[in-house]
């Protein structure tokens, strides 16, 4: 019993410590042990950092700060550090600043109250955690700081934010002192939009709703002049001559304007068509610039490409990776949680062994049977797993072929004519596009009563080899820009206008899609009416299914339980004769032992000189005293060593005389000396039981009966005693 609680308590120690190593490296547990791969998920903006590296947003508000060669320093975003990201932005000296969004819920006297939204301009430390905040807000309505508009230029940041009343502010706050000013505040309202200060004469430049407007010398102004050049700015950025960098979403190409209102590309369709997947893009958004280097994300492919405007030439930044030290440390925690799962099972199945060795029969037949029932509840959880899977899938696509049979009902009411006069950004708002939407809106609620959740509406046309919207339900996309999240089906669905349907994956999660084609006169597929609605989410288990095979393997399961338990109780039985066989061992060796170190009596005059009479020949008071002599001689305390001089028969005699006479105390002293020089003495602890229970200490009497039970199973008397006093106690 010893050794196995110094072996469990050893264990237990291990176990703790890999699980404190495991849960100090919990961060690594997020990589498969051994690889290096890190792919990029939905990136959206690319900066140039001063040390050759580059840190990429994605669209799922996720940041990852990479080395030149593509080694992953650190990723931010999607954790309890940081909220919802808006927009992110590098300044020159290569630090790093968010604006983030929390939603939190205040109370109103003690009940639930209303959800505000707390949204925070931080600065990212090299770490990738936050390394103090700059400035916080509260907003409660539609107000928040403007999605993309944080823009880093010299000692400020430059942001747009919207009060409670939707009305938009231009502002800026300072790193050293961090005090915001507010430069104006606007009667527009608007989503998302893009600011770039650091104009001539200070100009501040401001790309939203496909539109440049310049704010200098106190008033802002349009710059119409520009429309033809640039169909739909979305991101805009001033160079140090006073030129304008401008991104045109619809024609995936970025611009220079230079001072004097000309406008030249930089990069266009056929610089990135090496680049583009599957012919699908470019598919531009936003760009970044550091001295002659300019970075951005080509989004169909999900590739950092950076632009050297002396040199003039392209490079794709490189595949971030893993650096070693990470996959190693991986590795470690990934060891640690296995250490730490090998010890707990370890340790219960120790306790199983001990309970099938040392509990009661029942105890034992139960824990023989624990393998068997784990066995069987990980059985069990797998076709309940599977069948949720297989649940999952059929649901899945009985929802796609749903969705398909609705939009090639619903496309006969689409007018084609209508269609061919939305293509371009400018016709946004036009009574074609308000006709359109108006129709999509009907069907949007037509599917929803048809069972669909949250059913959305949209119109794709394709051209340049890009999905782009027309018109959606909701009326937020323009008409003309690239859609990066449609259903692949749909490269070869434009050339025979056949029906498809399949899942859609994007930041948000998975869709459900259907679709089918609107033609023209001459029957040709000039766009796709797709109704679209939220995937089924596969849950852990759900109640299984139960064929021939599985109750086969079922009742398999339960004949392995019924197996490990009489398992167990077999090795109960054969520990107990193990155990008994190995008291005896023991008791027999100690025994001998004790028998060759006993001595002769001495020969001085503890023997009456009457005839030398024997011990056996004497009568019990003449016994009695020479027992009493030769036990007072052999020692003056309560314990007699092994190898003394006393005579275990006379020692014997003269307890069971003290026993007779109802000197309890002196007999149960006179048995516990015997004991020490003879350990397997069963005589001695049979009537040691009997002091102790004269005396009134039952369980001490219990507990020799039961070692004497064990040292010689044949003692009726023992057994006998043994079994009265259970019936008492």
């Amino acid at each position: 019993m010893k050794r196995t609680v110094i072996f469990l308590f050893i264990i237990v120690v291990l176990g703790a410590s890999c699980a404190v190593g495991a849960w100090l490296l919990r961060d690594y547990l997020v990589w498969p042990p051994g690889d290096d791969s890190f792919p990029l998920s939905f990136p959206r903006s690319a900066f140039a950092m001063p040390d050759g590296g580059y840190v990429v947003a994605e669209d799922g508000g996720r940041i990852i700060r990479t080395t030149a060669e593509g080694d992953v320093l650190w990723v931010a975003g999607r954790d309890s550090l940081y909220g919802s990201i808006t927009a992110v932005d590098v300044a020159d000296d290569g630090t790093v600043y968010v604006l983030d969004r929390l939603d939190v819920e205040v109370p109103t006297g003690g009940e639930p109250g209303t959800w505000q939204r707390f949204e925070r301009l931080i600065r990212i430390g090299i770490d990738g955690e936050p390394a103090g905040v700059l400035t916080q807000k509260r907003f409660s309505d539609t107000g928040g700081f403007v999605r993309g508009s944080l823009r880093a230029y010299g000692d400020s940041l430059w942001y747009l934010f919207a009060a409670d009343d939707g009305l938009v502010s231009l502002a800026k706050v300072g790193l050293k002192d961090g005090r915001e000013r507010v430069v104006i505040k606007t009667d527009w309202s608007m989503g998302a939009a893009s600011v770039a200060p650091g104009g001539p004469e200070g100009a501040v430049a401001i790309a939203t709703a496909g539109a440049i407007v310049r704010y200098v010398r106190g008033r802002f102004e349009l710059l119409s002049e520009l429309k033809d050049d640039l169909a739909f700015p979305t991101d805009v950025r001033y160079l140090p001559d006073g030129s304008l960098l401008a991104v045109d979403a619809y024609r995936g190409n970025i611009a220079l304007v230079a001072t004097d209102g000309t406008v030249s590309r930089l990069i266009d369709r056929s610089a990135l068509s090496g680049i583009s997947r599957d012919g699908r893009g470019p598919i531009l958004e936003t760009v970044s610039v550091r001295g002659n280097r300019i970075s951005f994300v080509e989004q169909a492919s999900s590739v950092v490409v950076s632009w050297d405007r002396m040199a003039r030439t392209l490079r794709t930044a490189p595949i971030p990776e893993l650096d070693d030290g990470t996959v190693r440390k991986g590795m470690m925690a990934w060891a640690m949680a296995a250490g730490t799962a090998l010890a707990v099972i370890i340790v219960i199945m120790t306790l199983i062994a001990s309970m099938i060795r040392r509990g009661p029969i029942m105890l034992a037949g139960l824990a023989g049977a624990v393998p068997g029932l784990l066995a069987a509840a990980i059985f069990v959880g797998w076709i309940a797993h599977d069948d949720a899977v297989s649940v999952t899938a059929e649901r899945n696509l009985a929802g796609r072929a749903r969705l398909e049979a609705i939009a090639e009902r619903s496309v006969g009411g689409i007018d084609a004519a209508l269609v061919e006069r939305v293509r371009t950004p400018a016709d946004f708002g036009g009574e074609p596009w308000i006709a359109l939407r108006s129709k999509l809106a009907d069907l949007a609620r037509s599917a929803a009563d048809s069972g669909v959740s949250t059913a959305y509406v949209t119109l794709y046309s394709r051209s340049d080899g890009i999905l782009r919207f027309v018109c959606d339900n909701v009326g937020v996309y323009r008409p003309g820009l690239p859609q990066r999240y449609g259903l692949e089906e749909y490269a070869s669905a434009f050339g025979n206008g056949q029906a498809v349907s399949g899942t859609i994956q994007d930041p948000n999660g998975f869709w459900l899609a259907g679709a089918a084609a609107v033609k023209d006169a001459s029957g040709i597929a000039i766009a796709y009416l797709e109704v679209s609605g939220p995937a089924t989410v596969t849950p852990l288990a759900v109640v299984p299914s139960w064929n021939g095979a599985r109750m086969a393997l079922g009742a398999g399961a339960l004949a392995l339980v019924a197996a490990c338990g009489w398992i167990g109780l077999t090795l109960r039985r054969r520990f107990r004769i193990h155990d008994r066989k190995a008291a005896e061992a023991r008791a027999a060796a100690e025994a001998a032992a004790c028998e060759e170190k006993k001595e002769e009596r001495p020969a001085e005059g503890n023997v009456p000189a009457e005839g030398n009479r024997t011990a056996e020949t004497a009568s019990p008071a003449e016994v009695e005293f020479a027992a009493r002599d030769r036990i007072k001689e052999s020692s003056a305390g309560s314990a007699v060593p092994r190898g003394s001089r006393v005579n275990i028969k006379d020692a014997h005699r003269y307890a069971i005389i003290a026993l007779k006479r109802g000197d309890c105390e002196q007999a149960a002293k006179v048995l516990e000396r015997i004991l020490v020089a003879r350990p397997a003495d069963t005589r001695a602890l049979n009537n040691l039981a009997v002091a102790y229970l004269r005396l009134g200490r039952s369980a001490e009497a219990i507990r020799c009966l039961e070692r004497a039970v064990v040292l010689d199973p044949q003692n009726a008397g023992a057994r006998a005693n043994l079994a009265k006093l259970w019936n008492k106690t």
